[in-house]
């Protein structure tokens, strides 16, 4: 299971900034928390479901999502995908400020496999990866260093007592500029580090639901093809959602044959894609049929996915892995949940991951939203609400309900506050009024019109200046924001690379 995530210089993070799924000591909501064994003489790790991101838009909660799918990518694929003197894709360093321009990227995991406490890292520019590093922590005993890579001098390099036997095969077989070292311990079979490598690669899963939807909905529609009570299972579930829908059916049609016809824009990416999204080794193309319940008793009607609504297809799409989390306690990542579902559904699959019956595995949920719906003290604690807000660098800071000196109390209503720009993660918003009125007409008496101050039942947010961006001490008087926040312990902090 995910402990934390740490990221610093990549797009709009400058300085490091975590991401924490070890439960406070908040007692309210149990079930919301997974309880797992004590590791090093400890008390036992207690760690989150689901954390959801609020935050302005450009506020920086894509790009955590974009971390993390940055960082799995590099994992398990530079020794497989990328060839000598290729540039490691993804990387983008801070670009606000010139110092950032020419230092690493850095990204840090801690995960709990198989009873240890696993923190791996690297540093990386596009051309070369800089540092990799990781320290295990056992159940009885200490933080220990398995590896520590600093440049691309090999004989620098060092290995642990855990890898003795492999140093060898490790430096000859690694690229030095472009491939890490737990990639190629996955390729030449390094068992030692298989479990840390097989969780990033098949246990960590990264989707946006704004953009990636076709290809979501080829992979479902694969796995779904190929197991029958997954099949049903979702079926049920978009059956459930209350959207017309009276049974799933997946048929498996000749990929030399089959044509979509239509011109939206699945049919459009199937037409695309029709070779790499067939069933390996079967040359068969899995499409999924919604049937519709017909009126005065006639037969349901069959709908292509194409014809369904957004919000259906995002479902069917979003479905499969959550079910496949659900079943093997993976964790997902994933951007923009709130596209195109009700609030309703969207509180439905929140309260399903949280549900101590069905989410028996240890799945994990990290959301970006603006669904303010979810921030109901009776279905989220404070250490699951998480706020995204730059500063006056135009970094961007990620902190927690409960990272507040003076937090709000564990059963008070949050949304109202928020949208008042209590806590941050909120926009500033100028005059918009005064910037369309230009637009439509250039007089200058209607463009330099005052607006109304925008107010959410609440204190007052005045209208920013044009063309400006508030530094912290401005933006606290502009939404009525004084709290403080500072990191709390939660008794499972790593010590910095």
């Amino acid at each position: 299971m995910l402990v934390e995530f740490a990221v610093s210089n990549f797009r709009s993070f400058g300085s490091e900034q975590r991401l924490i799924m070890e439960a406070t000591r908040d007692a309210i909501l149990p079930d919301n928390v997974t309880s797992l064994a004590a590791v090093a003489g400890r008390n036992p790790l207690r760690l989150l479901k689901l954390a959801v991101l609020y935050g302005a838009n450009a506020s920086g909660k894509s790009n955590l999502y974009r971390a993390i799918d940055v960082f799995a990518t590099t994992v398990f694929a530079s020794a497989t995908n990328l060839s000598e003197g290729d540039e490691l894709p993804g990387i983008a360093p801070f670009r606000l400020d010139p110092c950032f321009a020419e230092q690493p990227s850095k990204f840090e995991i801690v995960a709990y496999l198989e009873g240890k406490l696993w923190r791996y890292g690297f540093a990386a520019t596009r051309a070369e990866i800089t540092a990799e590093w990781l320290f295990v922590t056992k159940p009885n005993g200490p933080e220990t260093e398995w590896l520590r890579r600093d440049g691309d001098e090999k004989g620098d390099w060092y290995f642990g007592s855990s890898l003795r036997g492999r140093q060898r095969s490790l430096r000859t077989e690694t690229r030095p500029k472009n491939c890490l070292l737990l990639s190629t311990a996955a390729r030449i079979g390094v068992d030692a580090l298989r479990p840390l490598y097989q969780w990033i690669r098949g246990r960590l899963g990264t989707f946006d639901l704004s953009s990636q939807v076709e290809t979501l909905t080829h992979e479902t529609a694969g796995w779904l093809s190929e197991d029958e009570f997954a099949c049903r299972s979702v079926g049920e579930l978009i059956k459930a959602a209350d959207v017309g829908i009276t049974r799933l059916q997946i048929d498996e049609v000749d990929q030399e044959t089959f044509v979509p016809a239509g011109d939206s824009l699945v049919d459009q990416m199937m037409r695309q894609l029709r070779g790499s999204i067939s069933i390996p080794g079967s040359g068969k193309i899995p499409i999924p049929t919604m049937y519709h319940h017909a009126p005065d008793n006639a037969p349901p009607v069959e709908f292509s996915l194409s014809e369904e609504s957004n919000g259906t297809q995002r479902l069917f799409a979003i479905a499969g892995p959550l079910l496949q989390a659900l079943r093997e306690g993976r964790a997902l990542i994933i951007d923009e949940i709130d596209c195109s579902l009700h609030p309703l559904l969207l509180r439905e699959l929140v309260e399903l991951v949280q549900d101590p019956v069905v989410n028996r595995a240890g799945c994990q949920l990290i959301v970006t939203t603006h669904d303010t719906n979810l921030q109901d003290p009776g279905l989220l604690r404070r250490d699951q609400i998480w706020l995204t807000e730059k500063n006056d660098r135009g970094m961007t800071e990620l902190f927690s309900l409960y990272d507040f000196e003076q937090r709000p109390r564990s059963d008070a209503p949050i949304t109202k506050e928020y949208l008042n720009g209590r806590f941050g993660g909120v926009p500033v918003l100028g005059n918009m009024r005064r910037a369309l009125l230009a637009g439509v007409d250039p007089s200058p008496s209607l463009a330099c019109a005052p607006g109304p101050p925008i107010t959410v039942d609440g204190p007052k947010v005045g209208p920013c200046g044009p063309g400006t961006r508030p530094g912290p001490g401005q933006r606290a008087a502009q939404t009525g924001s004084t709290l403080r926040r500072r990191r709390v312990s939660r008794g499972a902090a790593s010590p910095k690379h």
